[in-house]
């Protein structure tokens, strides 16, 4: 398993390269509405929750400087902010077992199945059609941002291990955020729920253009959306570049509210499209949202509210096909 602590050197080297052209500052309401460039942020361990986490200072720092990882070290530097106990123990899981020898396992993560009960059903029945399993467990990333590095660590390193235990070649995320997290601190094969979609020549194409609303994760990186494009028969468009977040990211809406609540009313009556069951809950206050994985497969469904009881009868899922 790798590390998770990120480097304070890290904090030095963006004071050592920061040009203060201020476009960070520009582009960010977090940043703006604390006159603070990144150089400035590095030593705003008070503000060290505050950050969404969006990518959006990185994709216009001519120096590619990160508010994320400075946002992560002074986290690390300010301690915890309450335990995460529900997503270390997570009581809803319903692991794979450790003699299961399936090739390929699934991972909803924690919202995907409870938001969307339905779709996580058809997708599992596929995976156990083809003779794989699945894991309903959290990734332990929000424990990563309540700054409690240890626990993050330790949970992490016991689902890891039981996942290598279990013989498992790959794992198969529906979550955006599971997917870069677990591919960056795990020595686990990772892969997207689309690329084994389209493995297996499974789901519908969208015929018509759509609008989508991309999630923080995959916003610049678009590993997973590549794949994703493959499902589009008529491409897309973006119309909101400049929001950058749902407003839910980094755990900073404790601290937020405010610019939180500006970007959830940012879009407002659109056929809004995501792959983020967050961002889809998130804006269907405004908009029709549609979650991109729900129609590919044929069910277009809307997001259910009820995380407990989706969550609870998840976790008493048998492996019956």
């Amino acid at each position: 398993m790798k590390k998770l602590e990120e480097s304070t050197d890290y904090l030095e080297n963006v004071r050592m390269k920061c040009i203060s052209c201020n476009k960070c500052k520009k582009a960010c309401p977090f940043l703006n509405k604390y006159d603070l460039d990144l150089k400035e942020y590095t030593d705003r361990v008070d503000l060290a929750y505050n950050c969404f986490m969006c990518g959006k200072c990185k994709s216009v720092c001519p120096m590619s400087l990160d508010g994320k990882k400075i946002s992560i070290i002074l986290r690390a530097e300010k301690g915890k902010v309450g335990s995460n106990l529900v997503k270390d123990y997570f009581p809803f899981k319903n692991n794979v077992k450790k003699s299961s020898k399936s090739m390929d396992i699934y991972f909803p993560g924690c919202n995907f199945a409870a938001f969307y009960p339905e779709t996580n059903a058809k997708i599992v029945k596929l995976f156990l059609e083809r003779g794989g399993d699945f894991s309903f467990d959290c990734c332990k990333l929000p424990i990563k941002l309540a700054g409690d590095f240890k626990r993050a660590e330790r949970s992490l390193s016991k689902l890891e291990k039981l996942l290598i235990s279990s013989k498992t070649k790959r794992l198969v995320t529906a979550c955006s955020n599971c997917y870069y997290y677990l591919k960056e601190n795990t020595d686990l094969e990772i892969i997207s729920i689309y690329e084994w979609l389209l493995e297996n020549n499974i789901g519908n194409k969208i015929r018509e253009k759509i609008l989508i609303h991309f999630p923080c994760p995959d916003r610049y990186e678009r590993e997973i959306f590549k794949y994703i494009e493959e499902f589009l028969e008529n491409s897309y468009y973006e119309k909101y570049q400049e929001v950058n977040c749902c407003g839910m990211g980094g755990g900073a809406r404790a601290f937020e509210k405010e610019i939180s609540d500006s970007m959830i009313h940012s879009i407002k009556g659109e056929e809004l499209y995501t792959y983020c069951s967050t961002c889809s809950r998130v804006f269907m206050k405004n908009n029709n949202t549609h979650h991109i994985l729900s129609v590919i497969l044929g069910i277009d469904e809307k997001v259910n509210p009820n995380y407990f009881v989706n969550s609870l009868k998840f976790k008493f899922k048998n492996r019956k096909i």
